[in-house]
């Protein structure tokens, strides 16, 4: 089984009811129209094609509608998803989802707080192979704010696994806005650490302890295994932008 996780940077769909970033105001002097939407849908359709995954988390998906819409753009081009979700919820300008070959058990959404400074979680439940299958999607507080509100999101979902228990088989997947080594990093950025060195990626959620020197000792229950020690140190990054790496 292949499962992924894509961030489609600010998928807005065309209809004028909902809040939108003003470059995404539809029909406007931004220019989002229909053929600028289908172009991102086909170029957005060609990555997913491309990783061709059993299941599939999404960020940054506007709306059912726009969810629907790349999923019909993917049908279109050969590869289909019968079973999708998106946490809306909350009236986010943009929200987390998940399209599936596999069918759900359920899908619910983790309330992280009551503010729309933190975006909800997306719960999937799946049965595979006789076993139970959990997984989170996330999208963390982006670099504008200090880790503290990633620490919040962190929290939540934390609490949220520990309900349902360390034995589970579960996985925790989407856009974090954190390195892999978070707690290095962003020592140097004072405007990120205000929490006095803790983060939510390493500490609340126990990836910490997990480094290349280690990786060969017993690991510990309540910790969670972190996959970029999977990848050459070359390849541990999610995308580049203007020229900079980043592994988020």
């Amino acid at each position: 089984m292949k499962i992924a996780t894509y961030n489609v940077e600010n998928l807005f769909d065309l209809e004028q009811k909902g809040y939108k970033y003003k470059e995404y105001k539809p029909y406007s002097s931004s220019l989002w129209n229909q053929k600028n939407y289908n172009i991102k849908l086909e170029n957005i359709s060609r990555v997913i094609k491309d990783i061709d995954a059993d299941i599939i988390a999404l960020q940054e998906i506007h709306s059912l509608q726009a969810l629907k819409d790349l999923r019909f753009t993917l049908k279109q081009n050969g590869l289909y998803y019968q079973y999708y979700k998106i946490a809306d919820k909350k009236n986010t300008s943009i929200n987390v989802a998940i399209l599936s070959k596999v069918p759900f058990v359920y899908t619910k959404e983790v309330q992280v707080t009551y503010s729309y400074k933190h975006r909800n979680i997306l719960e999937a439940k799946f049965r595979v192979d006789g076993e139970d299958l959990y997984l989170f999607v996330n999208h963390w507080k982006a670099k504008t704010g200090a880790e503290s509100m990633r620490i919040v999101s962190a929290k939540a979902l934390r609490q949220r696994v520990a309900e349902i228990g360390y034995d589970k088989n579960i996985i925790l997947l989407g856009d974090f806005n954190s390195d892999y080594e978070e707690y290095i990093r962003f020592k140097r950025k004072r405007k990120h650490n205000d929490t006095n060195g803790k983060t939510g990626i390493n500490h609340v959620l126990r990836t910490i302890k997990q480094t290349e020197d280690s990786l060969h000792v017993e690991y510990e229950q309540k910790n969670f295994y972190n996959l970029w020690y999977d990848t050459d140190k070359d390849d541990r990054y999610s995308y580049i932008f203007r020229g900079k790496i980043s592994s988020r």
